[in-house]
């Protein structure tokens, strides 16, 4: 079933063809899958939600957006968000719904392009109900993927209480996500009972370098100003 919805996923979407980001992509997948096998993707179209989550699909396959490259601020965000893309696989399906005789709801995450939000379907709230919960679930799960993997938990932290979604009740209450303050505080509380230590930097400048190959592959303003990361002012002595 997953090689099945990769194919389709892969017919509808555009692919980076980036050697140099390909192998970034997969070196952090490695440092964070351990043992277990993921083959990673890269494309154009971001169908992620404010979120850009990658779409994660049975049998590993994990599709990576340019908006979560380029909306990440750093290595260990972006890390952040591959980490709870990459749990998703061990936990229960959602029930599988159609779209219309396409690709069925299942791992879909953020991913509101391929979801409810994305083609104007109407899927139960008992649905909804269990993609938020995997989605709480895997945020958990991706704190503990990430300290074992000698990232700093709080990167997943950043990441979602610098962007934000769209303004109004009905898309809080349609979305596949927690709400956005009680998802961080459920992070924040799980990042306090991990053991106490230091995570090593990540290098920026390798990750700027693959932000702006990306920005040369894709077209431009694939992120939103307001979800972009502010550049860091240095004080002038």
């Amino acid at each position: 079933m997953g090689a099945q919805l990769a194919r389709e996923i892969r017919g509808r979407t555009t692919a980076i063809e980036n050697p140099a980001v390909q192998d970034y992509i997969e070196r952090i997948g490695r440092k964070l899958a351990g043992t277990k096998v993921y083959e990673f993707a890269l494309i154009s179209d971001d169908a992620g939600g404010y979120t850009h989550e990658p779409l994660s699909l049975p049998g590993g396959y994990i599709f990576v957006s340019a908006g979560l490259i380029l909306g990440a601020a750093d290595q260990a965000e972006l890390a952040g968000m591959m980490a709870h893309a990459m749990t998703h696989l061990t936990l229960p399906l959602p029930q599988p719904q159609s779209n219309g005789g396409a690709i069925p709801l299942v791992f879909i995450g953020g991913w509101q392009g391929l979801g409810p939000a994305g083609n104007g379907s109407v899927v139960p709230m008992s649905v909804l109900k269990t993609q938020r919960e995997n989605e709480s679930r895997a945020d958990l799960l991706a704190v503990r993927t990430l300290a074992e993997a000698g990232y700093d938990p709080e990167a997943l932290i950043r990441y979602l209480a610098r962007i934000k979604p769209s303004p109004g009740t009905n898309a809080r209450l349609f979305s596949a996500l927690p709400d956005p303050e009680t998802r961080i505080a459920a992070i924040r509380q799980a990042i306090a009972e991990l053991p106490a230590r230091t995570y090593p930097p990540t290098d920026p400048d390798e990750f700027g370098r693959m932000q702006e190959q990306v920005r040369n592959t894709v077209r431009p303003n694939v992120v939103p100003p307001q979800e972009r990361p502010r550049p860091t002012l240095k004080r002038q002595n």
